[in-house]
């Protein structure tokens, strides 16, 4: 009974991560990369980069670069290494193997999915999907208790040492910086409707993550309760026995 929940909960746990995986990299390749939207976390970074490495192209006439910029699952890749590295420096393997799984699914999916190639991109509406679909992700990735890498593993190795900030605040403080940066590459236009994506994506997965942490709790409740009852009606069955053989011996 107890192998069969164990692979229940290891089932269930790896169709949330692949379910959040999916959606976060259709956020990130077919929502925020084809309208430009920088929204931080290492996927920001790969944006920039990608944009960074069309314009060089165009503007140097640069044959080695691909004709569709740096993608964005390679620069992922090539920026998640030394964190990988530094998390299992701290950690060990143990730590780092399920978050490296995570990761290898989210890069498989940002590469095969489709780019949006659409030119007129509604930057509202590029911020509210796109921040939905991203916050479902994060939080059901998060709620299994690892991280995709990037600036999630980041954020998981800086939040031992805090007291008073969850992982998915320090993302927040680390997408900002990468969002400045995004400023200065795209425009405060574009920008703002990232704050707003940020916003959403931030309000969407804490609320995963709290509910998740609620059910748990009352789930470990309801486990106690039903446990003490049990415990307590076979005391009292063995109570009832033992009284009964007591007036045998002595009625």
């Amino acid at each position: 009974m107890i192998i069969k929940e164990n692979v229940k909960n290891i089932n269930l746990k790896w169709i949330y991560i692949i379910t959040g995986t999916f959606l976060m990299a259709i956020a990130y390749k077919s929502i925020y990369d084809s309208a430009g939207m920088v929204t931080g976390g290492i996927s920001g970074i790969s944006i920039i980069i990608r944009r960074l490495s069309l314009i060089a192209k165009e503007s140097w006439k640069s044959g080695w670069l691909p004709q569709s910029g740096i993608p964005i699952w390679f620069t992922n890749i090539i920026l998640d290494i030394p964190l990988f590295i530094w998390a299992y420096c701290k950690k060990g393997i143990d730590y780092i193997k399920d978050t490296l799984a995570a990761d290898a699914l989210l890069t498989f999916f940002m590469a095969v999915l489709p780019a949006d190639t659409r030119v007129d991109v509604s930057y509202l509406k590029t911020a509210i999907i796109g921040g939905i679909m991203a916050g479902v992700g994060i939080g059901m990735v998060l709620r299994t208790e690892i991280t995709t890498g990037g600036t999630d593993l980041l954020a998981g190795l800086i939040v031992e040492r805090s007291r008073y900030l969850s992982v998915v605040v320090i993302m927040n403080i680390i997408d900002a910086l990468i969002i400045i940066a995004g400023a200065f590459a795209f425009g405060i236009r574009v920008t703002m409707y990232a704050i707003l994506a940020i916003v959403i994506t931030t309000f969407i997965a804490e609320f995963i993550i709290r509910w998740h942490m609620k059910v748990k709790s009352f789930g470990d409740v309801s486990e106690d309760c039903s446990r003490n009852f049990v415990q307590n009606t076979h005391q009292f069955n063995n109570y009832g026995k033992s009284d009964k053989k007591a007036t045998a011996i002595f009625g």
